[in-house]
This record gives C-alpha cells, sequence and structure tokens, in this order.
C-alpha cells in the first residue's frame, strides 16, 4: 500500500481545482494529460505531486477517477482533517461552485500584501507566515524575509530569503533584500554579490530593484 502523503497546497483558479502536494510553480514539473477535464501534474522525474481538475466549475467530473489517489487532505476551511480525495473534491465544488466563494489562498496573499503596503510589519510577518505555512505558496517566504528585514531581524530574514531563493534563485528583489540584510550584518561581500545578481536579474526582467544605487553607495 502506498504511503499517505498529506496535501500542503489547495485551491480553486480560474475555474481549475488544483491539489498538490508541493507548489506546482518551483516543482520544475509537467502537466500529463490522464483524460478530458483531468490532468496529473508530476514533477520531471516522474512524482505525482497533485492533480488537477480542469473546468472544475463546470462539473462532471468523474469522481471514479480519483479514487485511488493516495493523498489526504487537510483544509480547515472545509472542516476537513486527512479526508481522502473525494471528499475533498465534493468539499470543494460546495465551497467554491454552490457557495460561490472566492480563492482563499488568494485572499490570504492579498491580506499580506495589503498589511504590508500599510507598514504593519508584525501582522505582515503573521500573514505571510499564513501564506507559506498554510497555503502552500513559496512567496510568503519572500514575504517573511521582507517583513522581518523591516522588523530589524537581518539574520531570520536571511534564513527565510535563502529558502526562499532556493526555490526562485531568478528573483532580483529577493536578492537585493539578501543583500540588505547581509549589510546590516557588516558582511559587505555577501551583499554586494547578491546586490550584483539582483541588478543582473532585474536587468534581464526589465525592472529597476535599486540594487545598482546600493552598490554606488557601499
Amino acid at each position: 500500500m502506498k504511503e499517505k502523503r498529506v496535501v500542503s497546497y489547495i485551491d480553486f483558479e480560474d475555474g481549475d481545482l488544483l491539489v498538490l502536494v508541493a507548489d506546482f510553480s518551483t516543482a520544475g514539473g509537467m502537466i500529463e494529460p490522464v483524460r478530458s477535464g483531468f490532468s496529473w501534474m508530476v514533477q520531471a522525474g516522474g512524482t505525482v505531486i497533485g492533480y488537477c481538475i480542469e473546468d472544475f466549475d463546470d462539473g462532471g467530473m468523474d469522481l471514479d477517477l480519483l479514487r485511488g489517489c493516495d493523498f489526504r487532505v487537510t483544509v480547515p476551511q472545509f472542516r476537513l482533517a486527512r479526508a481522502g480525495v473525494t471528499a475533498v473534491v465534493a468539499a470543494a465544488h460546495r465551497y467554491f461552485i454552490e457557495e460561490g466563494n472566492p480563492s482563499f489562498v488568494a485572499e490570504a496573499y492579498e491580506r499580506a500584501v495589503s498589511v504590508s503596503t500599510a507598514g504593519d510589519h508584525w501582522q505582515a510577518l503573521t500573514e505571510w507566515a499564513a501564506v507559506y505555512h498554510i497555503y502552500g505558496h513559496v512567496d510568503g517566504l519572500h514575504g517573511m524575509g521582507c517583513a522581518m528585514l523591516n522588523l530589524g531581524m537581518p539574520a531570520e530574514a536571511i534564513k527565510s530569503l535563502s529558502r526562499y531563493l532556493q526555490l526562485r534563485p531568478d528573483d532580483p528583489w529577493a536578492h537585493r533584500h539578501m543583500g540588505c540584510a547581509w549589510n546590516i550584518l557588516d558582511e559587505a561581500e555577501a551583499a554586494r554579490r547578491h546586490w550584483e545578481l539582483a541588478v543582473v536579474l532585474g536587468e534581464r526582467r526589465g525592472c529597476d530593484t535599486g540594487a545598482a544605487e546600493l552598490l554606488d553607495r557601499q
């Protein structure tokens, strides 16, 4: 019997239901179609990390196809703890389709952005921690790092940003913030290395992180 895996990311987006044991955006994976309206999501190595039911809002999904899934899902919003896939699909249909609730991942993300913009850094840290630890969204690591940096916690910020950069190594803003954290700790060489990466990666993306100015002032 396969080992049961607990899902860390579930959401309803653009009509599709996603249920994943990892954030698909960082898994380096591919979508392997099983049949029309249903797709497995797999990593490049072939490990199944979750599934996607396409056009979930149109209904008509074949629940029998899901009964062999080896996932167990805990979703507080659905009042489910380690429930099987079919129970989660049924609860998701009630929550998102019948009741018309919006994506709770998007709501949590927007709430974190809002409090960050307002400058409430302690609350921002709490909200971004929820985005990552509860909803499985890797951007929460970046947000936590920024909040800790703003709270004068550079060593803690580095830990969070380092984990984020392992998954998103090409993010210029994360390198910019890493440089700032190292600079506060008087680690000039490490700060310069990250700021230089921020400049190069920012140019590729067509964005200005302000890292060039920080380098000039170092």
